[in-house]
This record gives structure tokens, C-alpha cells and sequence, in this order.
């Protein structure tokens, strides 16, 4: 496989995280933080 990073963001973990377990791969490492709006 060629090489593929996935990334998440807050909305769709689990699908995201079984997406990468079916291809076998391990999720890219992401930092999210929230504005003091409430914005991420």
C-alpha cells in the first residue's frame, strides 16, 4: 500500500479508527483545541 496517513478530527473517531484498523494502519497524531468562542 502506498504510503497513506489518516487523520481525524472530532466528529467521526470510531469510523476513523476502524477505518485504519481494517487497512491496518494507526491513526496520524492530531491536536485539536477549542477557541474561547467554543470554535476548534
Amino acid at each position: 500500500m502506498p504510503n497513506i496517513k489518516i487523520f481525524s478530527g472530532s466528529s467521526h473517531q470510531d469510523l476513523s479508527q476502524k477505518i485504519a484498523d481494517r487497512l491496518g494502519l494507526e491513526l496520524g497524531k492530531v491536536v485539536t483545541k477549542k477557541f474561547s468562542n467554543q470554535e476548534t
